[in-house]
């Protein structure tokens, strides 16, 4: 863990160099736990967003881990709350938010 601890500000940066969006979102990442090759980020509550991009893009961050280090890391991203961690899949599409869906519907929208 102490290995990437040293090399997260760098990973971050190769990421961003990636895709910058996404490098700027795992800046907010706080780094919980190295379990084996998984390893975890956590996100306070109000990060859900920028878990979620995370979380649809693990598997590009997960390749520059193994360019960086030589080795496949898997990426997980837990919910941190009151000193704690949760795992927590990334949450539910809004299409799936009944509210979001009656005003699509009425407007004949769609989200991008």
């Amino acid at each position: 863990m102490q290995a990437v601890r040293q090399g997260w500000d760098g990973l971050v940066q190769d990421v961003r160099n990636f895709q910058p969006a996404l490098g700027i979102f795992l800046r907010g990442a706080e780094l919980v736990e190295l379990d084996g090759r998984v390893l975890r980020l956590g996100f306070t509550p109000e990060d859900r967003f920028p878990m979620t991009q995370v979380a649809k893009n693990k598997e590009s961050v997960e390749n520059i881990f193994a360019q960086k280090w030589g080795h496949k890391l898997r990426l997980e991203c837990v919910v941190r709350e009151a000193g704690e961690s949760k795992k927590e899949e990334a949450p539910p599409a809004p299409e799936a938010d009944p509210t979001v869906k009656s005003v699509l519907d009425a407007f004949d929208g769609e989200l991008v």
